[in-house]
C-alpha cells in the first residue's frame, strides 16, 4: 500500500507529462486512475486547467465510502468529492491544485439510489447500512 501511495504522490506531480488517459467529468474536473495488479487508485484534480503551477492541496477524506460524483436521479452529475463540498472549493482552487482521492473500492461515480443517508455508497439499496465488501477488506 506504502508504493501505491509514493506511485500516486510521484504521478500527481508529474500529471502534466502523464500519458495516461485523463477523463474531465461533469466539465469541472479531471479523473486519473492508477491502476495495479490487485488495486486501482482513483483521484480526480478540482479543476480543468493544468497549466498554471500551484502547490498541491491533496484532500484524504474519511473513512466511509463516499464516492467522488453522484448521479442524480434526473440525470444530472453532483460532485460531492469526498465530502470536500463542506469547504469553499472555489476559494482552494485560487491558490492550490485540489487533488481528492476516492476510496478504496468505491466507483468514482455512483448513482443516487446507491447512496445511504451519508451520502456513502452502498451497492443494494435495499441494504442501506452494508457496505461492499471488497470495500471493508480494502479499508486499511
Amino acid at each position: 500500500m506504502k508504493k501505491s501511495y509514493i506511485k500516486l504522490l510521484l504521478i500527481i506531480f508529474v500529471f502534466k507529462a502523464n500519458a495516461q488517459s485523463q477523463d474531465i467529468i461533469n466539465n469541472e474536473a479531471i479523473h486519473f486512475s492508477l491502476k495495479q495488479k490487485n488495486n486501482t487508485i482513483d483521484f480526480i484534480l478540482i479543476d480543468k486547467k493544468i497549466n498554471e503551477k500551484k502547490p498541491i492541496f491533496l484532500f484524504c477524506q474519511g473513512s466511509l465510502p463516499m464516492p467522488l460524483f453522484v448521479k442524480l436521479e434526473k440525470g444530472d452529475i453532483w460532485m460531492i468529492g469526498g465530502g470536500i463540498n463542506n469547504f469553499d472549493v472555489s476559494e482552494i482552487r485560487k491558490t492550490y491544485h485540489l487533488i481528492v482521492i476516492s476510496m478504496p473500492k468505491t466507483p468514482v461515480i455512483v448513482n443516487e439510489i446507491n447512496l445511504n443517508k451519508s451520502y456513502c455508497f452502498v451497492p443494494n439499496s435495499n441494504k442501506p447500512d452494508e457496505f461492499d465488501d471488497e470495500y471493508v477488506k480494502s479499508d486499511f
